[in-house]
């Protein structure tokens, strides 16, 4: 199974992000909640149904299957202290996020490309995300120092080296342009901390056309009857559950939107845990780590 080395990635990244934009700009925040919520049970659904066979392996294995045990705990954090929430969410998506885009397609990159890439990624992200994090002060301009230094670490080694074309490089790094163009972008717009999830649930959506081998045109077709069923079922549960007035991340009235709300971030933080353990998309140190406890 190997990555699509086509522009695709770096195409499919600029037009889910405009979506976004235009979303987050010109609808109200209850749609893009709504949305998120929606398109995540059915990203995490599917992530189980299609994950089976890694996650079985990962059971069968002394040391992954005590790290699967021992990740349970995380998914009571959105039920113990509502102001943990969100920032616990911010800064472990964040990590999830980087390391696919980073590891996504890094089979042509030096290890010292990879680093540069990751700290550059993590940097736009906090630029992007730092307010939603109290604990750490002025994150936000510290994740902008961070990415404009490690921009430019990442520029250096990638001239020195002189392996990748610049297309190829854009190709396989397209948020080293993206991250801190939506940075800036969100000087101007308010784009909280749903916007880059929401971008994971629909960029992610499209997997079977970023990794060719992956699906046949036959399991391309039940995959999208899968997910246009389960996005109907979930917006007809969430439409049910729906309150009349305004609604946020937690705080919702009604019993049924409570528990909608509150599992599906339980399953975040389940489902960003089993992926550092079982993901191919993974720095080969964690992957060989985890595959050498037996």
């Amino acid at each position: 199974m190997e990555v699509t080395r086509q522009p695709i990635r770096f195409s499919l990244s600029a037009l889910v992000l405009l979506l976004m934009i235009g979303m987050f700009a010109l609808l109200p925040l209850q749609l893009t909640v709504l949305s998120m919520y929606i398109f995540g049970y059915t990203h995490y659904l599917l992530a189980i149904h299609y994950s089976k066979r890694g996650i079985a392996q990962a059971w069968s294995k002394k040391r992954s299957k005590w790290l699967l045990i021992s990740i349970l705990p995380l998914v009571f954090i959105p039920y113990l202290n509502e102001s943990l929430i969100v920032p616990s969410l911010v800064i472990y998506f964040g990590i999830h996020h980087v390391m696919s885009e980073v590891y996504f397609d890094a089979k042509n990159h030096s290890k010292q490309l990879r680093t540069t890439h990751w700290w550059a990624l993590i940097g736009s992200y906090f630029a992007i995300t730092g307010h939603h994090v109290p604990w750490v002060a002025n994150l936000s301009s510290i994740g902008w120092i961070v990415n404009i230094v490690a921009t430019l670490a990442f520029l250096y080694v990638w001239r020195k080296e002189g392996t990748l074309a610049f297309k190829t490089m854009v190709y396989t790094c397209p948020w080293i342009i993206f991250g801190p163009a939506v940075a800036l972008i969100g000087e101007y717009i308010y784009l909280d901390w749903r916007f880059l999830i929401n971008w994971h649930f629909f960029f992610w959506l499209f997997i079977p056309y970023l990794r060719s081998g992956m699906f046949n045109r036959s399991q391309i077709r039940t995959y999208w009857k899968q997910n246009i069923l389960l996005i109907a079922l979930f917006s007809f549960l969430f439409f049910i559950s729906l309150p009349t007035g305004n609604f946020d991340v937690i705080g919702w009235e009604p019993v049924g939107m409570k528990i909608l709300t509150k599992f599906f971030l339980a399953w975040s933080f389940l489902h960003i845990s089993w992926s550092f353990i079982i993901s191919g998309g993974n720095p080969n140190w964690l992957k060989s780590w985890i595959a050498s406890g037996r």
